[in-house]
C-alpha cells in the first residue's frame, strides 16, 4: 500500500487526466490534473521540475490527444534538459521523493 502522498499515485492521476482528454471529458480531466499536481506538490517539493510541469498541466489541460502529445513531447525536453545538468531524469526523480 502506498502512503498518501507518493508520486506513483500522481503518475496515476495524471494517466487517468490523459485517457480522460482523450475521451473529450475536460473538466474530468482538469480534476485528475488538479489531483496530480497536488500530489507531486507534496512529493516532490514546491518549484520543482515535475511540481511546475503538473502545475502547467493544470493551469492549461490539453483539450485533444494532439494537445496532450505536444505537452509531453515537452516533458521529455524538461527530463532530457535534467539529464544534461547531472539529474538522471526520471531515477533522479525516484530517488529523491520524501516518503509521507
Amino acid at each position: 500500500v502506498l502512503p498518501a502522498w507518493h508520486s506513483h499515485k500522481a503518475i496515476l492521476w495524471d494517466n487517468l487526466a490523459q485517457v480522460l482528454v482523450a475521451a473529450g471529458k475536460g473538466e474530468a480531466a482538469k480534476e485528475a490534473f488538479r489531483r496530480s499536481y497536488l500530489i507531486t506538490r507534496v512529493s516532490a517539493g514546491e518549484g520543482t521540475p515535475p511540481t511546475e510541469l503538473a502545475l502547467a498541466l493544470y493551469k492549461h489541460p490539453p483539450t485533444s490527444t494532439a494537445e496532450l502529445a505536444l505537452s509531453y513531447a515537452s516533458v521529455k525536453e524538461q527530463l532530457a534538459s535534467m539529464e544534461r545538468f547531472g539529474l538522471q531524469g526520471l531515477a533522479f526523480l525516484a530517488n529523491n521523493t520524501p516518503d509521507h
